[in-house]
């Protein structure tokens, strides 16, 4: 269980620090737009990774996952500093027994780390294996704590 914690943070750190990141728009939110700098606005960072984790059901680690998934990131701006990301991760992935997994994650980081920062995992097979996953990110070890990881 430790070390499927310590590989989401890696992933979640990777995430944060990837300098191969495409911002395809931002979204200024000032009403008086041409009188003024805007003081809030939102960024919007597409990507796609390779990724590698195991999936858990319950306690205990079900399935090891490779696979693509292309990641989305909202990022808010207040006052020139990032104040929080919505973090989406979609894709395919093969489990272990050849398995083909259609995988979906959101997450909503609080910047700084701290507070409620949480997570949803959402991982369906074609041969009938469902995984749920949710809990939240942590700014110290243990990093992440899962509330909820589930399997069909």
């Amino acid at each position: 269980m430790k070390a499927a914690i310590n590989l989401v943070l890696v992933a979640f750190l990777f995430l944060l620090g990837s300098s191969k990141t495409d911002v395809s728009s931002t979204i200024k939110l000032n009403d008086n737009m041409l009188t003024s700098e805007p003081t809030h606005w939102q960024k919007v960072i597409k990507d796609t990774w390779t990724m590698k984790f195991p999936v858990w059901c319950g306690d205990e680690a079900s399935d090891f996952l490779i696979g693509t998934a292309d990641i989305h990131i909202t990022e808010r701006i207040e006052n020139g500093k990032s104040a929080w990301m919505i973090i989406t991760y979609s894709g395919s992935f093969v489990g272990n027994a050849g398995e083909v997994y259609k995988y979906k994650e959101m997450g909503k980081v609080n910047i700084p780390v701290e507070g409620d920062n949480t997570f949803h995992i959402n991982v369906k097979g074609n041969k009938g294996s469902h995984f749920i996953m949710s809990g939240t990110y942590l700014s110290e070890e243990p990093w992440v704590i899962f509330d909820k990881a589930i399997c069909f």
